[in-house]
């Protein structure tokens, strides 16, 4: 962390990898930076008063390789931990080939046939790094190696995972990320201290509760609830049925889907943007005092309207969804979801290609050769056992959240059940799932990946756990709740006085 100009108030620092096309700077709440691409400023960030340290992501603009990035503060001019940086052309890749202890091993990619050629390897967590190398040719080989050493107050500190990426490179390394700390025994919930249990209302997009089990909203939902309810929430779901009405809670947290929510201004009002960012009017956000999205591409664009806002990904129950709960559904590749009414991609690939799919979902009569449906639905505590049983599991986005890098939230429950997933390019991915979930953009990659993925089940399963790994350590309704809860507190609990 840089210091300011007296020596003891922190300036902020720079993460310098591109993540999804993404800077990230890291500034404590009284603290702004200007970004600057060979002396010209392209993004201001401004001080938002947070008493916490706070991530940013500032969309970074075209560049020419080795183009310097520098992130001061405006203040005094002074560079911020981690700049400034050359940029690396975007295509320059590097790889962890094994971890022993503490010592992590790699290459990167050279640069032409110059002796000199040397690269900056990061190792970070969270936005924050933790440790640095500097990778070198070696020989006559046209890569360059590195042996980084990471602290011990990170191997054995609180687990975590370890990303790896070059300084002024845009994207993590292959076969990352490391997994790290030491295991704690499990400690009884943080209970919220006040007065009484604080109350909240889940709204969810499902009509009524006749419909509900149908809605992927309403078990997403009830994990949430169950997490919350563990640090000693009361938590009731409310259907658009009864959205309006009943029981006075302290809170209303909207998980956004496809209908607009009339905010009560008696409570505290959270919306979860999970979905269909495209639906949302322009002035709705701000009738909200908090705003999670589901996409770290997105929250940019979110945060330029100057509502409060955070990002926080989809998430899973990994008490519902683990690996082996019971036989799955025998086939080499499954896609679970309804047609929409419309030939989906996925689908469409796996016929053109004449690939062994089988479906589960409704409205496909008349669309698909119907011995290729299985059934229409599949309940939410099976679903664990079919994602896992299948050979390879397909999975998709709407155009506007892949576009935005909302990730699908079956690429957390698949994950978390050991599944080989496929999917097709959604922003973002690789910043959250490393190189675990390998994409497909077109009939032809989707054949040769799944090909590989069958004839070596061993390895597709390997990456898949490194999936879950990452899933459970980082992307679980506890996780969730416990930043909800935060957020709540750190916007001064719920309106004092105002609820019965």
């Amino acid at each position: 962390m840089g210091a300011g100009a007296n020596g003891s108030e922190p300036l902020g620092s720079l993460l310098p990898v591109l993540r999804g096309g993404l800077l990230t700077v890291r500034l404590p709440g009284g603290r702004g930076a200007e970004l600057r691409l060979d002396g010209a400023v392209f993004a201001r960030i401004a001080p938002t008063g947070a008493l916490r340290e706070r991530c940013r992501f500032v969309p970074a603009p075209a560049f020419t390789p080795g183009a310097v990035l520098r992130a001061v503060d405006p203040a005094t001019g002074a560079d911020l931990d981690g700049s400034p940086v050359a940029l690396q052309p975007p295509d320059r890749r590097g790889r962890i080939a094994r971890v022993a202890g503490r010592f992590v091993f790699g290459t990167v990619e050279g640069q032409g046939e110059a002796t000199t050629d040397e690269a900056t390897v990061l190792a970070f967590i969270d936005g924050t790094v933790v440790a640095h190398a500097v990778a070198r040719r070696a020989g006559a080989t046209p890569e360059l190696s590195f042996v980084l050493l990471l602290p011990l107050a990170v191997t054995e500190g609180r687990p975590a995972f370890v990303n790896l990426a070059l300084a002024g490179g845009s994207g993590p390394f292959d076969g990352g990320p490391v997994r790290v700390g030491t295991p704690t025994a499990a400690s009884a919930p943080r209970r919220r201290r006040a007065a009484r249990a604080l109350r909240m209302a889940i709204k969810i997009a499902a009509p009524d509760l006749r419909e509900a089990p149908q809605w992927g909203d309403t078990h997403f939902a009830k994990g949430l609830k169950a997490a919350l309810e563990r640090l000693g929430w009361i938590v009731r779901i409310d259907t658009v049925d009864a959205w309006y009405g009943g029981e006075a809670v302290d809170v209303d947290l909207v998980l956004r889907g496809l209908e607009r929510y009339r905010v009560d201004p008696e409570r505290l009002n959270l919306m979860w943007l999970i979905s269909h960012p495209n639906r949302v009017a322009a002035d709705e956000p701000a009738q909200f005092d908090h705003v999670f999205v589901a996409s770290d591409v997105y929250l940019p664009t979110l945060r330029r309207t100057g509502v409060p806002c955070s990002a926080l990904h989809q998430a899973t129950d990994p008490a519902v969804f683990a690996p082996g709960a019971a036989a799955g559904i025998d086939t080499p590749l499954l896609f679970v979801g309804n047609s929409r009414r419309e030939y989906r991609t996925m689908v469409r690939w796996c016929i053109e290609r004449r690939l062994p799919l089988a479906i589960w979902g409704g409205m496909w009569e008349g669309i698909v050769p119907p011995e290729l449906i299985r059934g229409t639905h599949i309940p939410n505590e099976r679903l664990a056992a079919a994602y896992a049983g299948a050979g390879v599991l397909l999975n998709d986005h709407w155009d506007a959240m892949r576009d935005h890098g909302f990730l699908s939230n079956r690429l957390f429950d698949g994950s978390a059940a050991g599944a080989p997933i496929l999917t097709d390019p959604v922003a973002g991915l690789s910043a959250v799932f490393g190189d675990t979930i390998p994409t497909v953009a077109s009939a032809e990659e989707l054949a040769a990946e799944a090909q590989a993925m069958l004839s070596d089940p061993q390895a597709a399963r390997a990456r898949a756990a490194r999936a879950r790994d990452i899933v459970l350590s980082a992307h679980t309704f506890d996780h969730r709740a416990r930043t909800i809860v935060e957020t709540v507190e750190a916007l001064g609990g719920p309106r004092v006085g105002r609820v019965a």
